[in-house]
């Protein structure tokens, strides 16, 4: 099968149009066709987009987009219903428009425009979605900010009252490491320091006793003294800070353990917190005054109409709207206009009804015929005769058609001539 003949069967379906009568139609038919169910796909995935896209603004992925395509579908079917139920000759062979056909027009029109004003307002909430949700933000904080600064200070006052302690022991404990630990570093560098001291002045007390180099007079004289003196001084001073050392080494590794206990504590402090952060958290959320999310489409087109109201805003959302409902209306309405104002003269809607029009003669024909033989059957068992020649009875019989109304007819006019 050519692809150019699946298209036709395709289209005849969505445009609700009979493929035996295009099969053999011109080609003005089959391009008509072709056109209204591309029209009506591609005002169906419109719809679908615009609707899907406003669900999607207050509902999850999964359920907005079959809610578009259920309410898409709905829009699709009811313009397929209006591309199969008019054949009205157009063009060439239309003829003046009665008064009815303005008045299914007039009906048609409305019902699109409903549709479509509805599609469009709710692209519209959709692509205004920024500053709703930021006008609805807003308002929900101003109207939760005294609520908000109560529950705050509950939170705080928990946090003084379970942390607070725990925490001033770890601080505590931490500054004294801090001091004992930059205590260490001094001592050490004072060993080191004060070491090299005493090693210099043992050189230059042994240069002044020697006296062998120039400038200097052998023999322990002042300068050598002096240098002795400095050298017991280092000495004493590097003593000392060796025998501090070693205690606050201790006290250092002290005040790691002891951290490390207090640091226990205040994990679990941290722990009954959040505990109790939550609880504070769904007294806020049970507390009457508080206003939750609320993000429906009621909500949402209650913040549009206030920006549409507002001064500083109003003007350019109005603008807006006017363009944006404008371009939905005529992307919504087109098919309509298409059917009903852009349609070109059809052999197709000529031959299709006189096809339906001799079909309905054919059976109107033969409804006449059935009732024909229903009377004279009936005359028949009315009559004095109950039985006919031979013991026969009537036949009995069931007509839906030209062929049971023949037989039925047959059947009375051989009982008549035996009469």
């Amino acid at each position: 099968m050519k692809l150019t003949e699946c298209w036709m069967r395709f289209a005849c379906i969505v445009a609700n149009a009979d493929h035996d009568l295009i099969a053999n139609g011109n080609r003005i038919d089959r391009m008509t066709v072709g056109g209204n169910a591309a029209a009506l796909l591609l005002t169906g995935t419109i719809a679908m987009s615009a609707w899907s896209v406003f669900f999607a603004s207050f509902m999850p992925g999964y359920a907005a987009i079959p809610a578009g395509l259920l309410v898409a579908a709905t829009i699709f079917m009811l313009d397929r219903a209006m591309s199969g139920s008019d054949w009205e000759f157009s063009g060439i062979l239309g003829g003046r428009r009665c008064t009815l056909w303005w008045a299914k027009l007039a009906l048609r029109c409305g019902v699109a425009t409903v549709l479509a004003t509805s599609t469009a307002t709710g692209m519209l909430l959709a692509l205004c979605s920024s500053a709703i949700d930021g006008r609805l933000q807003a308002q929900r904080a101003a109207m939760n900010a005294p609520v908000r600064a109560e529950y705050d200070e509950r939170r705080l006052e928990a946090a003084r009252r379970i942390v607070g302690p725990r925490q001033a022991e770890v601080d505590a404990i931490n500054g004294e490491r801090d001091r004992v630990q930059r205590r260490m570093s001094e001592l050490q560098g004072t060993i080191a320091a004060t070491g090299r001291a005493a090693s210099d002045a043992r050189i230059e007390a042994a240069r002044q006793e020697a006296g062998d180099l120039k400038g200097y007079r052998p023999g322990r004289g002042p300068r050598f003294q002096d240098a002795m003196r400095m050298e017991r001084e280092f000495v004493a001073t590097a003593a000392s800070a060796s025998a501090e050392l070693p205690l606050l080494v201790q006290r250092f590794d002290h005040l790691g353990r002891e951290l490390e206990r207090k640091g226990t504590e205040l994990r679990q402090a941290h722990a009954e917190l959040e505990a109790a952060h939550a609880r504070i958290d769904q007294q806020l959320a049970a507390d009457p005054r508080w206003q939750p999310e609320r993000s429906g489409p009621v909500s949402r087109w209650m913040v549009l109409e206030e920006l549409h109201n507002s001064a500083d805003t109003g003007p350019a959302v109005r603008r807006f709207e006017w363009l944006f409902m404008t371009t939905m209306l005529v992307l919504e309405l087109s098919f309509l206009a298409i059917k009903t104002l852009f349609s070109p003269a059809s052999v197709y809607t000529v031959q299709l009804v006189r096809r339906t029009k001799e079909a309905a003669a054919r059976e109107a024909h033969a409804h006449r015929r059935y009732l024909h033989a229903l009377r004279s059957g009936s005359a028949e068992r009315d009559g004095a005769t109950p039985r006919h020649a031979g013991g026969q009875r009537p036949s009995i019989f069931v007509v839906g058609t030209s062929r049971g109304a023949d037989q039925a007819r047959g059947n009375a006019n051989a009982q008549g001539g035996d009469a």
